[in-house]
């Protein structure tokens, strides 16, 4: 299977027109379909406070990780053993920091599991998506991981600042 190309869409921002690159057709005729998505991707990110249950029976939030990251690798291994697939990531020749996001989910799971009985999955949500927001302005301000540079303007600040209040109202 071939892997997707991506189309170019333009967009208008103010007095000029911004290329941008999309990978379904749909999404140059939406353009809300990929805010859509993301917003849906995000909706599962409450259903992983389950890993708090898993962490009671298991006896500890290590126990629950490696639950729930055999489940996502079983998961991802089906999606990945198409046809052209696997050759392709095995010919790759990919900088380090490539790998870390494995590491990175490993730490999001674990502090979850053993955050949420002590938070709640609102209460732990709102910190969780600050850091979240903090740390994608830093790496796109900088241009790590091989993202797209944006600087961190006052506009752009304004989201986690606005989640560091709901943090703050949350928490007194």
């Amino acid at each position: 299977m071939e892997p997707s190309v991506p189309l170019v869409c333009t967009r208008r921002t103010g007095d000029e027109t911004e290329p941008r690159s999309l990978t379904h057709p749909l999404a140059c005729s939406m353009p809300w379909l990929p805010m859509l998505v993301a917003v849906l991707v995000g909706t599962v990110i409450p259903l992983r406070t389950a890993n708090s249950r898993l962490a009671q029976v298991a006896g500890h939030s290590t126990g629950a990780a490696l639950i729930s990251v055999t489940l996502t690798l079983l998961g991802t291994f089906v999606l990945l053993v198409r046809p052209g697939h696997a050759s392709a990531l095995a010919d790759a020749h990919l900088p380090w920091w490539t790998w870390i996001g494995g590491a990175s989910g490993m730490v999001y799971l674990l502090g979850r599991a053993a955050l949420a009985p002590r938070l709640g999955t609102a209460t732990l949500l709102s910190p969780t998506v600050l850091g979240q927001l903090l740390a994608a302005g830093l790496l796109e301000h900088v241009g790590w991981l091989g993202l797209p540079q944006h600087a961190l303007t006052p506009e752009r600040l304004l989201g986690p600042a606005l989640v560091a209040w709901v943090v703050l109202v949350r928490q007194f």
